[in-house]
């Protein structure tokens, strides 16, 4: 069996005498020989989102993406949904707003290539629409090609090919354009059919160049 202790009444006080003195030195020890890490100064280049205005072509150095003075650039901004879902959301005075109220300094147009093969016409005049908006708010412009109910970026690769084409070469000179050459492969797609894709739209080796890269060199993809 086991015996209870009871502590008597000249033990007690010992006991809590005791703890109070752990107490005192753990206390003790955190002030003056673990001291807190400080929050990091912030970096100065973070304080301003940057604007193709002042900031330039955007394009990736390392981890980082920078402007043209290699400077650290921040980008916070919005996302239309299917150009032809919404598009009264796609219009100058509402980029505007979100440039001059709201601070942001992007915007992704989100051509889904199911739906642009549906009505090539009209997704191509909503996405001006939005890139003109976009430039005369100062902003920047993400033009996405936005995979879904396709899945596999291959199914519509040739497709894919012609409109980055006639994208970068319409605005090859325009430093707001970003390209988001594939958005949300899914299903049964691999790396192996993503690197396919990437190479055939992007290549990454100088003598290949061709699409976005053969027209703008340096934009953002």
């Amino acid at each position: 069996m086991f015996k209870r202790n009871h502590f008597t009444g000249t033990q007690q006080p010992g006991r809590i005498l005791f703890l109070f003195l752990c107490i005192i030195l753990l206390l003790s020890f955190g002030q003056s020989g673990v001291k807190a890490e400080e929050d990091p100064k912030p970096d100065p280049s973070y304080t301003e989102a940057s604007r193709p205005s002042s900031d330039g072509v955007l394009h990736v150095s390392g981890t980082r993406l920078v402007n043209e003075a290699g400077e650290t650039a921040v980008l916070r901004g919005f996302s239309t949904h299917g150009l032809t879902w919404y598009p009264d959301y796609v219009n100058p005075d509402l980029f505007e707003d979100l440039s001059v109220n709201w601070n942001c300094n992007i915007v992704r147009l989100a051509m889904y290539s199911e739906d642009y093969l549906k009505d090539k016409e009209e997704n191509l005049r909503i996405l001006h629409t939005g890139i003109e908006a976009a430039l005369k708010a100062d902003l920047y412009v993400l033009v996405d090609w936005h995979i879904l109910n396709d899945s596999n970026p291959l199914q519509n690769m040739k497709e894919a090919e012609v409109f980055f084409d006639e994208i970068s070469k319409e605005y090859a000179d325009v430093p707001n354009i970003l390209y988001e050459i594939c958005n949300e492969p899914n299903g049964d797609t691999g790396w192996d059919d993503i690197y396919t894709y990437a190479e055939t739209i992007t290549p990454h080796h100088p003598e290949k160049q061709s699409g976005c890269r053969d027209h703008c060199r340096n934009a953002g993809v």
